[in-house]
């Protein structure tokens, strides 16, 4: 993870030294859109100057901070962060923007791009939240079902279930196809190596996992705490 955020925080450096008078009429967002008499009436040097600046402390900030996060918090806080402060830090950008250029134009595309990064701030914050949250596995007799609440849930009937198993190692991922993954939290749909179509609804850090495998060939991953062998072995599943 510490070179993934040393990673990009070069990047936001190398940002800020790419942009010169020369090629800003292309790359820099607002100033690109301007009119060619805009553009003359707009000091770009003064503002290059700034650009360079913040992105220079941006991404040491982002390094530092980042490297520190993910020690002192672990790899799930790193995972917040890393898209988290680049947000943040450009929505502070474009408030200092609009503070010093009196340019309405280009006032008026800063404050588009800070809202766009506000909701953007936000979706990414619910999705955490909703994405961190334990799925709970409930075991029902009655009706013969196993409950799994939260994201990615589903009830499975106990009559559906072909085989089920405790293991202590995953099979190999290659991607995600629809799944929310943030440190030792995987949730959703990932493939395998073997180009199977699986669903996990676990926390690495446990190294434990009940496999259920449906009727249907389908694969279920859990988090294999304790408390599920007991249940099984009571309802006559394990």
């Amino acid at each position: 993870m510490e070179f993934i955020i040393i990673g990009l925080g070069i990047l936001f450096v190398s940002i800020g030294l790419g942009v010169t008078k020369n090629n800003a009429k292309y790359l820099l967002s607002g100033y690109n859109l301007m009119s060619d008499e805009e553009q003359q009436k707009f000091n770009i040097e003064s503002y290059l100057l700034f650009f360079r600046k913040f992105h220079f402390y941006f991404g040491i900030t982002f390094i530092l901070t980042g490297i520190t996060v993910n020690w002192v918090f672990g790899i799930n806080a790193a995972h917040i962060f890393t898209p988290l402060y680049p947000i943040a830090a450009y929505i502070f950008f474009l408030f200092l923007s609009n503070k010093r250029e009196k340019n309405k134009y280009y006032h008026k595309n800063n404050s588009i791009g800070i809202g766009v990064l506000i909701i953007t701030f936000a979706l990414i914050v619910a999705l955490f939240i909703v994405g961190s949250r334990e799925n709970r596995v409930i075991f029902t007799e009655s009706t013969r079902i196993i409950s799994i609440k939260g994201p990615y849930g589903e009830d499975i009937l106990f009559d559906d279930i072909a085989y089920i198993e405790f293991i202590d190692k995953l099979p190999e991922i290659t991607r995600k196809t629809n799944a929310v993954s943030f440190g030792n939290t995987k949730k959703g749909f990932y493939k395998t190596a073997q180009g199977e179509i699986i669903k996990l609804l676990i926390n690495t850090d446990y190294k434990s996992y009940l496999l259920i495998i449906k009727e249907n060939g389908n694969k279920v991953y859990l988090t294999g705490y304790p408390g599920y062998k007991e249940k099984l072995i009571q309802y006559g599943l394990y």
